[in-house]
């Protein structure tokens, strides 16, 4: 599944139901249902530099196979802020720093919606989408 995406994913089942199964519509639909229902939303994985990706803050609706959550990039990292009084920026170092987006599945419909990152470009955001639904 590198790199296939979910739309790739359910399009591939698609096609192998119909032309290896000849199975209908509702058959197709049962089995992208048990595929969503075993999605382990809790996966994660790890990129060469010590990264952890993974789902978080998701919103689930399996009777209409929609989901809705974040997908976040997690490191350490510096995060900085301002400093009015002293008009300056401040570093600070955090173990848990975290570069995320927002995106809306829809199976049925086979679609994907996200904004992107300049840290989680589209490449990115589908390559840890593929590996963090195998």
């Amino acid at each position: 599944l590198t790199r296939i995406g979910l739309h790739g994913l359910f399009g591939l089942v698609a096609k192998v139901l119909h032309l290896n199964c000849k199975l209908g519509k509702k058959k197709l639909n049962d089995l992208q249902r048990k595929i969503f229902a075993g999605l382990n939303v809790k996966s994660v994985i790890y990129d060469e530099k010590g990264g952890r990706i993974k789902f978080f803050d998701l919103d689930i609706a399996p009777e209409g196979l929609k989901i809705t959550g974040n997908l976040g990039y997690i490191k350490q990292g510096i995060h900085s802020t301002y400093d009015p009084e002293k008009d300056t920026a401040i570093d600070t170092t955090d173990k848990n720093k975290l570069d995320y987006i927002s995106f809306y599945l829809d199976v049925d419909n086979e679609l994907l919606a996200y904004m992107t990152l300049p840290t989680l470009g589209r490449t990115k955001v589908l390559e840890y989408f593929s590996r963090l639904i195998k």
